[in-house]
């Protein structure tokens, strides 16, 4: 792989053969994450010892008119990438606890590590806490887990907004 001049946040990859369309392959790669102090973004770590991750993973870009969309995010929250499937093994202190929109698959306290993973996404938030500030909504049809503040919406708008 390399990265891509005047493009930082990208990182191509150089496949021995291509992937073509219906088909899947698997790529595995290890890299280190460098996390940003979030008082510049909401996202990184804050003075609490919490990390809030969204769009820190590598994504796979768009493939429109027969060649990959090179489009750097530069935090402005309007991700253009291709929807893909995520397995991801996160190694985390015992003490932390993970809030994710992704699907937990196993939460082993001996380990560290926790798996993580969902289908036909072209992004998610992890939230690693040692306090979670999570709310539980559940209806009849879904369950809803959230962090919204009583600074932002009232009880009220929580409750319309779900």
């Amino acid at each position: 792989y390399n990265r891509i001049e005047n493009h930082i946040d990208l990182v191509q990859i150089h496949l021995s053969k291509p992937i073509l369309p219906y088909q899947k392959n698997t790529i595995f790669i290890q890299y280190k994450l460098k996390i940003p102090n979030s008082k510049f973004t909401d996202y990184g770590f804050n003075d609490k010892g919490e990390i809030i991750l969204k769009d820190s993973f590598l994504i796979p870009s768009k493939f429109e008119n027969q060649q990959f969309t090179k489009y750097s995010n530069l935090n402005i929250d309007d991700c253009a990438n291709a929807v893909c499937d995520f397995e991801i093994d996160l190694k985390v202190p015992n003490k932390e606890i993970i809030t994710t929109d992704l699907n937990v698959l196993n939460d082993s306290e001996k380990s560290g590590i926790i798996k993580i993973e969902g289908q036909n996404r072209n992004g998610f938030n992890v939230t690693i806490q040692e306090n979670p500030n999570f709310q539980t909504y559940k209806t009849d049809l879904l369950e809803v887990q959230t962090n919204l503040s009583e600074k932002k919406v009232t009880e009220i708008e929580k409750a319309i907004l779900i």
